[in-house]
């Protein structure tokens, strides 16, 4: 940071976090650079959100209006969608689901059982409150190698999901991962079944593309922190809320197989918008202080998805949402 501010940058997009904070950045602003932080990715617990100083700008993550929507289509016509790339017609036409409960749901067991031909579907009824995933990669690889024709999985974050492309997309037949909500419906669909003597069925479409005001978007994302701030009880925390799911963007070479591009999410995708806007603000005005570049992109940010309960809005959504065409205005009027 003090080279930062012997060479004179005019911005520092910061994309870490601990449960420290730095007071060194106080001196950088001082010296009239903006410092940008992304807020964590420990939500959606409160008073989780990090770099809590009043006088950095914290950024939280929110979904964007891009989504690549997959049906799931059941015996009884109940269709579900879920996200995933799903590029294989294995399971395009209806197939018999095998259902997998809990500790099941593992590569041993399904390597040890009859799946051939079935989509294969994993239940973790006993550990909705466990977070400790099931390798999907190890239980669709097996899935596959048993003669099966896709996997669904419920997930905790499904939202993040695509940032493990392409290595979803390496696989030899599709996976698609749902959330608790989903699982349910499909549990319920298939006990029914063998109650009503009924064989328990399912497809699954191609991957499509979605775009514009059909997306629920943007909404706060699940990982990103919330506040309010822990350190600093009188300060709302994050500041502002950018672009953080679902990022597609250059990547370290090679990422996987090669591949030097791929979705990213967090709000470490979030925090570099918002230094970019700053960038850009401060060219247009070079005198401002980063408390002015701060206050323009926050009082011309809007509210979205506002809760109706205060506290939970104070707690949960205490950024707003940048608002790139609203900041501009506001910079070419003054």
């Amino acid at each position: 940071m003090d080279d930062a501010v012997y060479d004179g940058v005019d911005v520092l997009s910061l994309s870490i976090g601990g449960t420290k904070e730095n007071v060194g950045t106080l001196h950088v602003v001082a010296n009239g650079i903006s410092v940008v932080y992304a807020g964590g990715n420990d939500g959606p617990i409160a008073q989780t959100v990090e770099n809590q100083s009043p006088w950095l700008v914290t950024v939280a993550a929110t979904t964007i209006d891009r989504s690549f929507p997959v049906v799931i289509t059941l015996g009884n016509g109940e269709k579900l969608v879920a996200q995933s790339f799903v590029l294989l017609e294995t399971a395009s036409q209806f197939s018999e689901i095998q259902k997998y409960t809990d500790e099941e749901c593992n590569a041993n067991n399904i390597m040890n059982s009859t799946v051939k031909g079935k989509i294969a579907f994993c239940f973790m009824g006993e550990m909705l409150n466990d977070k400790q995933q099931t390798s999907y990669p190890d239980v669709t690889t097996a899935v596959e190698a048993k003669g099966g024709r896709a996997v669904i999985l419920p997930l905790f974050y499904t939202e993040t999901i695509l940032q493990d492309d392409p290595i979803i997309t390496d696989l030899d037949i599709p996976f698609v991962p749902i959330d608790y909500e989903m699982a349910q419906r499909i549990d319920e669909y298939i006990s029914n079944g063998i109650n009503g003597n009924y064989i328990p069925r399912a497809k699954i479409s191609l991957t499509q593309t979605r775009i514009g005001d059909e997306i629920s978007a943007p909404k706060v994302a699940v990982f990103s922190s919330r506040g309010p701030s822990s350190i600093y009880p009188g300060v709302l925390k994050p500041d502002i809320a950018a672009p953080g799911v679902s990022i597609l963007a250059a990547a370290q070479i090679p990422y996987y197989k090669g591949v030097s591009y791929h979705f990213d999410s967090g709000t470490s995708m979030a925090c570099p918008h918002v230094a970019g806007i700053i960038a850009v603000l401060k060219s247009i005005h070079p005198k401002w202080s980063p408390a002015a570049l701060k206050s323009a992109i926050m009082t011309t940010g809007f509210v979205w998805n506002v809760e109706i309960c205060d506290y939970i809005y104070f707690v949960q959504q205490s950024a707003h949402l940048i608002d790139l065409i609203g900041f501009k205005e506001l910079a070419n009027n003054l």
